[in-house]
Formats: structure tokens, C-alpha cells, sequence
């Protein structure tokens, strides 16, 4: 049987959890086996013997170069997995300066790797000088079960979750989220993940904050509230036209109708409201109307983007490989 290693660098991170750790162990197959070396600490030809295909999620740095290199001197074929379009990180993002650092690196282990696997359109025609396939993320329909999910529920609860990377998408929207938060006391805004601070201090008792915690809980948390509405913001830039819609597919399960940035291709208007309209929706929107959002956004995804489906997509590649 053939082994495929694979390795996430921050292995209980979000993105793992779409890209890695949260969707490869349900893949099973004949012919290969799955193995999770994200625990090695260091990498030699002894440790990589017997592996076929390596997995790798997010290289950038020379000594991920030089792993990728042990491979391919090795024989073993190399996929990398990128979720986020790392030769465009903005400026304000707080991961700008480490990926400003590795560009040439990180240009290093792409032009090295047999074939990579990203997350949308938008990185494949930025890779597309390169062996590139889009591996969209999925809702995962083993663990969030498709009869499971959540009708629309009008119960007037707002849910925006996102790290500190996004302050300033969710600042470029600051003045419509304080008038809509400060003109809507009947119903709660919950803010999970990073704290923004500018709107804490312009706002009431509606707006409340949840910090971080781990995926499952995560997952429990929104499961329970059952939002009406869930908020995305995000700036029109390059970076963020490539971004994945994983806050629409959890939103969806849970739900909610998405409010978010629709000029952005991930976050498409048949689906998606537009960000700037949240304040008249929650004011004059007619429920009907936003549990048909709702359901379109989760018939589109029972048809595309569960993982059950997409990881078909990772088993072809995988055999392709072998």
C-alpha cells in the first residue's frame, strides 16, 4: 500500500481544520494511507522513507524549502495546500511582515511542488503558471450532519466571528456597525474572537463579546444561538478576492442569512446580502425573504461544497499522484 504523509503547521488552527487535520483522516482508500507527521520535529531521509506523497499546508520559510527539497531528492511527489493567497497579504494584516519576509521562499517551495491545491479561483489564476487545482472548503457533513442543520429562526441575534487579522475590515465598516448596533437595541451583536475595542466604546449593552475558543466549541456555541443574521465584512482587495467563504458555510448550517463584502467572488450576491444593507434589513427586512437566502445558500452547498463531495476531489488528485 502507498503512504501519504501530511503535515499542517499549526495542526488545531481554523484553517487545518478545512484544509488538513479536519478533512483528510475521512479519507480512506485501497491503494494509499494517510499518515499525520505534523508531530515530527525534524526531518531526515530516515523519517521520510516509505512515504509516496507529501502533503504539505502553508510552506514558506527555507526550512520548509528545504523539506520539500528532501522529497523531491527522495522521489517523493510534493502537494501544497494553500488556503490564502500568501503573495498578497495586505499591509494591515499582522501576518504582513513574516510573509513580506519569505516571498522568495515561498516562490521557492511553489515552483518545486508537483501540484498545489488552494482554496478558490482567485489563488489558481494568481498560480496559474503553476500544476494548480482548486480544492474549495467544505461544510463537514461527517461530523455536522446534513439533517441537522438549522432553520432560519427570526430571534433577533447577530454573530460576527474573526481574529485580528480583520480590524481593518471591520473598522472600514465601523460607522454602519455602531449605527446599526446603537439603533437596534432589541436585538444582540456578538463579537467573537478578537476584541475591537473602537466599537466597544461606541456602543451599548446589546454588544457583547465572546473571546476565543476551540473549534468544536465553537461550533456548539453558534449551534446553540441559531443567529438570524451573520456578519462578514471585508475589504475589496486582492488578498480578499481570494479569500474562501468558510463564515457563509458555517453561517448557513447554523441558519443564519450573510451579510458580507458581494463584490468579493467568493460572496455571491444570490446568496450573500450586501454588508452596507444590514442596518435597513434589520430594521424593514422581511423574514420570508431572508430564510429564502438561507436555504439557497444551503441547497448550493448540499450540491457543491460538502466535504463527503470535495474530498472526492482530494482522493482523485492523491491517485493521480501514485
Amino acid at each position: 500500500m502507498k503512504k501519504v504523509y501530511y503535515y499542517a503547521l499549526q495542526p488545531s488552527d481554523t484553517t487545518s481544520a478545512y484544509r488538513i487535520h479536519g478533512v483528510l483522516p475521512y479519507i480512506q482508500h485501497p491503494d494509499f494511507l494517510l499518515i499525520d507527521i505534523s508531530h515530527y520535529q525534524h526531518f531526515t531521509s530516515d523519517s521520510m522513507k516509505g512515504c509516496d506523497i507529501l502533503i504539505f499546508q502553508r510552506p514558506f520559510t527555507k526550512q520548509h524549502a528545504d523539506l520539500i527539497l528532501l522529497c523531491k531528492s527522495m522521489g517523493i511527489k510534493v502537494i501544497l495546500d494553500y488556503d490564502d493567497l500568501l503573495t498578497a497579504v495586505d499591509m494591515y494584516n499582522p501576518t504582513y511582515h513574516l510573509y513580506q519576509a519569505h516571498q522568495e521562499t515561498l516562490l521557492e517551495c511553489i515552483k518545486m511542488a508537483d501540484e498545489l491545491w488552494v482554496s478558490t479561483e482567485t489563488i489558481k489564476a494568481e498560480y496559474r503558471h503553476f500544476n494548480t487545482y482548486i480544492v474549495p472548503n467544505a461544510h463537514n457533513d461527517y461530523i455536522h450532519k446534513v439533517e441537522d442543520k438549522l432553520p432560519f429562526t427570526a430571534n433577533k441575534k447577530v454573530i460576527y466571528r474573526g481574529g485580528a487579522s480583520h480590524k481593518a475590515d471591520v473598522y472600514e465598516k465601523g460607522e454602519l456597525l455602531v449605527e446599526t448596533i446603537n439603533g437596534n437595541t432589541g436585538w444582540t451583536f456578538t463579537f467573537m474572537g478578537d476584541r475591537y475595542e473602537w466599537l466597544e466604546q461606541r456602543t451599548g449593552d446589546n454588544h457583547h463579546i465572546v473571546g476565543g475558543m476551540s473549534i468544536p466549541s465553537y461550533f456548539s456555541f453558534i449551534y446553540r444561538e441559531n443567529p438570524s443574521i451573520f456578519i462578514f465584512p471585508l475589504c475589496t482587495t486582492l488578498f480578499n478576492r481570494a479569500k474562501s467563504n468558510i463564515s457563509w458555510l458555517e453561517a448557513s448550517y447554523v441558519g443564519s442569512v450573510f451579510f458580507g463584502n458581494t463584490d468579493l467572488p467568493e460572496f455571491n450576491p444570490e446568496r450573500v446580502l450586501p454588508i452596507d444593507e444590514l442596518n435597513g434589513w434589520i430594521k424593514e427586512g422581511d423574514p420570508d425573504v431572508m430564510d429564502f437566502y438561507n436555504r439557497v445558500s444551503w441547497m448550493y452547498i448540499c450540491d457543491i461544497l460538502l466535504l463527503s463531495k470535495v474530498n472526492e476531489i482530494r482522493k482523485e488528485r492523491i491517485l493521480a499522484n501514485l
